[in-house]
């Protein structure tokens, strides 16, 4: 039987109007005060915030759609406040971040949304003790 819509009291079509096909990569659960795996990821719950950090949901679909495993290595040039890093750390992949702004690097950002955190957040943070952060700077060689 087709119907329009999933609506319920949809009523039945003749025939389909369109067909769509796909794979379905997350559903709502059906008891609305369920909160996603990843709620406790969220912006909202981070110690470092800046002006363009990934929304967390959009971070684990890119990592989900560029196959991140655990041994995968994951480059991120434009780390910022590292969201991309911390989904993919949560897949258990090796992961390198640069950033050219030194700021973000010492942690600048950590002190105006959370003066008694002194330092940028690392594995404890997020309960993996294999994610660690550290701060190197690239020098020009002769």
């Amino acid at each position: 039987e087709w119907v329009h819509a999933s609506e319920p009291g949809d009523r039945p079509a003749e025939k389909p109007l369109r067909i769509f096909l796909g794979r379905e990569i997350a559903s709502r659960h059906a008891d609305k005060t369920a909160q996603p795996w990843w709620w406790h990821l969220r912006l909202s719950r981070r110690p470092v915030l800046g002006p363009t950090s990934l929304d967390v949901e959009l971070a684990f679909l890119m990592c989900h759609q560029a196959h991140v495993k655990r041994g995968t290595l994951v480059l991120d040039p434009f780390v910022g406040t590292g969201s991309i890093l911390i989904s993919a750390s949560y897949y258990g992949a090796t992961c390198v971040g640069s950033d050219i702004d030194i700021r973000v690097l010492k942690g600048y950002s950590v002190a105006y949304l959370n003066p008694h955190i002194k330092h940028p957040p690392n594995g404890k943070t997020y309960g993996w003790p294999g994610f660690e952060r550290k701060r190197e700077e690239a020098k020009k060689s002769e």
